[in-house]
């Protein structure tokens, strides 16, 4: 942003004489590309008060597991959400895999028996 300005400034510093109007121009477009960089400042200020939220509320977990008067079983507990997680992710990439090759079969047996298959059909 800033080296676009810098380059539509110095283009028409550049030139030996400019009419009032395109000084005109120039600044109501230099106004314009400054809002734009207030508001895209403003827009990953806020993004970066979510983060810090973020990390404050995680730096909150640990300090509560830390703190946890049985951090065994709080362990336990994370380990065994994990797992479950990956198992749920395993059988849903099973399940995806299976459909594929069901609609490959469909798509074969079609082909056998000369029908024609419309993938985007299936959506319907």
């Amino acid at each position: 942003m800033i080296r676009r300005l810098r380059e539509r400034t110095k283009a028409t510093l550049d030139r030996r004489y400019a009419t009032l109007e395109q000084a005109e121009e120039l600044l109501s477009a230099l106004r314009a590309e400054v809002d734009d960089a207030r508001a895209d400042l403003e827009s990953l200020r806020a993004e970066v008060g979510s983060l810090m939220a973020g990390i404050e509320g995680l730096a909150r977990k640990g300090s509560d597991f830390i703190a946890a008067e049985n951090p065994h079983e709080m362990r336990k507990k994370l380990f065994e959400a994990h797992r479950l997680a990956v198992e749920s992710g395993r059988a849903i990439e099973l399940i995806l895999q299976t459909e594929v090759l069901m609609w490959q079969e469909i798509d074969r047996v079609a082909a056998t028996i000369g029908l024609e298959t419309d993938p985007i059909s299936r959506l319907v």
